[in-house]
């Protein structure tokens, strides 16, 4: 019966460690997988925005010769639907610019949320550190106060699953797909 107490505590500092290394684990794999949606967001906006740009600015260069090949014949009304038509170009491209442009939104939430969860995750670490730190200056032999440390980070990993658990992060994968309304 004397070592069924240290077998307790045994099992415990086993089921504390298995619990504080899958949360984190599970973390790890969340932070990664955030930081890839990421990178694949300003990949998309970028091409986005640099196909937006160079497709205006040839529709600026085509407008601009029209307007000088018009001046130079003298006409001023052959051309209204080639405008009307570059303008509405124009216009679409506009809005797809600045709908790429929105990324910014979505990659801040994603970076807020990451950072909420790596400080989260670095609270408890740090509560644990500190639980350690009691146990190893207090009396090694008594059971119930080790048991008790012990519970104690045990409720600290519940409590940080909990909060890393409320917080939800932007879900959009891509600036084409998706229900999240981004302007």
């Amino acid at each position: 019966m004397a070592d069924n107490p240290k077998l307790q505590m045994f099992d415990a500092l086993k089921l504390l460690s298995k619990t504080a290394s899958d949360l984190l684990i599970e973390e790890q794999q969340l932070l990664d997988s955030e930081l890839l949606r990421m990178s694949k967001l300003l990949r998309e906006a970028i091409a986005n925005l640099s196909e937006c740009f160079s497709v205006m600015s040839n529709q600026i260069s085509e407008q601009a010769a029209q307007l000088r090949s018009q001046s130079e014949t003298g006409g001023t009304g052959a051309d209204q639907n080639i405008n009307a038509l570059s303008s509405q170009q124009m216009s679409a491209f506009e809005s797809r610019a600045v709908m790429a442009l929105q990324f910014e939104d979505i990659l801040q939430q994603l970076i807020c949320h990451s950072r909420q969860r790596v400080e989260e995750t670095e609270n408890l670490l740090q509560s644990i550190h500190s639980n350690i730190e009691m146990l190893i200056e207090g009396d090694m032999t008594d059971v119930d106060a080790i048991m008790e440390i012990l519970k104690t980070c045990q409720a600290e990993i519940g409590k940080t699953r909990e909060a890393l658990n409320l917080s939800h992060p932007a879900k959009q994968k891509s600036m084409t797909k998706g229900g999240a309304t981004l302007f």
